[in-house]
Order: C-alpha cells, then sequence, then structure tokens
C-alpha cells in the first residue's frame, strides 16, 4: 500500500474514532465474520480501493442491524462487497457499534486490516 494512502486510511479511522468513540473491530468483539470475497469483475478490471465501514449492532443478539459507509473504497462494487457480507456478521453480546476498515489490493484477497474469526 502506498504511503498517502495508509495515512488517508489511518486518518479516515481516527477520525471516525474520534467522532464516534465507536471502537475499531477486533478479533476478541465477533462471534462470526465471513470474510469479504475480492469481487471476480472488480479483480479483472483491477479496481482497487481502501474503505471504513460503520455498524450498529444489536446489544442483545450480537447480530449486525446497520451497516454505513463511513469512507467509500472508490468503488460501488468493493462497497457492495463489504455491506453484503458485514450484514451477516455477529458481535458478542453488550456492543452496540464498531469501525471496520478494509482494503482491497491486486494479488491480494480483500482483507479487514485484522485478522479475524471467520
Amino acid at each position: 500500500m502506498k504511503p498517502i494512502i495508509y495515512i488517508a486510511i489511518v486518518a479516515t479511522v481516527a477520525s471516525a474514532l474520534a467522532q464516534n468513540e465507536t471502537p475499531l473491530v477486533k478479533p476478541d468483539m465477533l462471534l462470526h465474520a465471513p470474510a469479504v470475497q475480492y469481487p471476480y469483475e472488480a479483480r479483472t478490471r483491477h479496481i482497487i480501493g481502501s474503505g471504513t465501514f460503520l455498524v450498529k449492532i444489536n446489544p442483545s443478539t450480537g447480530f449486525v442491524t446497520n451497516v454505513t459507509i463511513v469512507h467509500s473504497t472508490g468503488s460501488p462494487i468493493l462497497d457492495n462487497a463489504c455491506l453484503s457480507v458485514f450484514k451477516k456478521w455477529q458481535f458478542k453480546p453488550q456492543i452496540t457499534k464498531a469501525v471496520i476498515p478494509v482494503s482491497f489490493l491486486p494479488g491480494r484477497p480483500a482483507g479487514v486490516l485484522h485478522q479475524l474469526p471467520r
């Protein structure tokens, strides 16, 4: 990842965390987290991007109730891949929201910027 892009991602995540006092997603917060797939169309068209998403969670069940794009990946294809997968995630009870940074880079699988349980 180029340094300028990395700095922009860090700044965006830091801003989202500071404004909302929302924790950055960590593996110990999750019960179920299917991986984000790098869409075939995006890979073949060499579309890359990094974004940040805010999930709101039902604190009783841990299921995601809403996903919002804080910072777009720059591609509707990549954004939609994230939105559809993050809706399937389940967190531990009592967590109400979390910020999820994600990156799509050539030659690599899509990745949330932490290793998470599947």
